[in-house]
C-alpha cells in the first residue's frame, strides 16, 4: 500500500470511532410513545395500558443523558399540560404501575425540567 492509502485507511478509522454527538430525542419521537398513556393521565383508567408501558419503556431507554430526560421533560410538559383533564400526580405513578425506574416528579405546566 502506498502512503495515501495509509492515511486514508487511519483518518477514516479516527473518524469513524471519535465520540458519536447524538441529539436529545425530539418530541415526534416521544409523543408517539405517551399516546397510550393519554387515558391513565387523565385518570380515566386505574393502570396504565400494556403499550402505555411499552412506551415509557422505549422513553426510559431515551433518557440516557440529562439533556436527554430535560428533553423528555420539555416534551412531556408541552403535551400533557394541554390535555383538559390531565392530572400532574399520574405521571410519577407510571414507574410502580408498569414496574419501571422511570423516576419523573409530576409535570405540571409550572415544572421546571432543568432540575
Amino acid at each position: 500500500m502506498d502512503r495515501i492509502h495509509i492515511l486514508s485507511v487511519v483518518a477514516i478509522y479516527c473518524f469513524l470511532s471519535g465520540p458519536m454527538v447524538v441529539a436529545p430525542p425530539s418530541c415526534r419521537q416521544i409523543i408517539p410513545e405517551l399516546v397510550p398513556c393519554v387515558p391513565f393521565f387523565m385518570g380515566l383508567v386505574l393502570q396504565p395500558s400494556i403499550l402505555c408501558c411499552t412506551g415509557v419503556r422505549v422513553i426510559k431507554e431515551m433518557g440516557k443523558t440529562t439533556e436527554d430526560r430535560v428533553a423528555i421533560c420539555n416534551c412531556a410538559k408541552e403535551i400533557l399540560t394541554r390535555l383538559v383533564l390531565y392530572d400532574p400526580k399520574q405521571f410519577p405513578l407510571l414507574d410502580k404501575r408498569c414496574g419501571i425506574d422511570l423516576n419523573y416528579p409530576p409535570i405540571s405546566k409550572d415544572f421546571d425540567c432543568k432540575k
